[in-house]
């Protein structure tokens, strides 16, 4: 889910295991407010690629807090992550229509 309103990015789930278990809990540990209530997570700096239909995916170094009790979607937020890249959001005509346009912030 894009939410350029939510501070940070978050992965939650059994994502979070798997990473969790990679990444260790080395990283600066957050406690998000929600709409979900507080959810507790350590910040890594990863890697997420951007797969694109059309044109070129691209790889952004995002800083991502990586929260096991989360149960909402994965979010992409603006701190950290959105900001180290151009978007666009083109909503179309109807739901099959919409597109997210983005590129390298430099």
């Amino acid at each position: 889910m894009l939410d350029t309103g939510a501070a940070w990015s978050i992965i939650g789930g059994d994502l979070a295991d798997l990473l969790q278990a990679q990444l260790g809990t080395s990283g600066q540990t957050m406690i998000l407010l929600t709409r979900l209530g507080r959810i507790r997570g350590v910040l890594h700096d990863l890697d997420v690629v951007l797969v694109a239909e059309r044109g070129e995916s691209l790889t952004v170094s995002g800083s991502i807090v990586v929260a096991p009790g989360w149960i909402g979607p994965i979010v992409l937020g603006y701190r950290g992550f959105l900001e180290r890249l151009r978007f666009a959001l083109d909503p179309g005509c109807g739901p099959d229509d919409a597109w997210f346009f983005f590129s390298s912030a430099g």
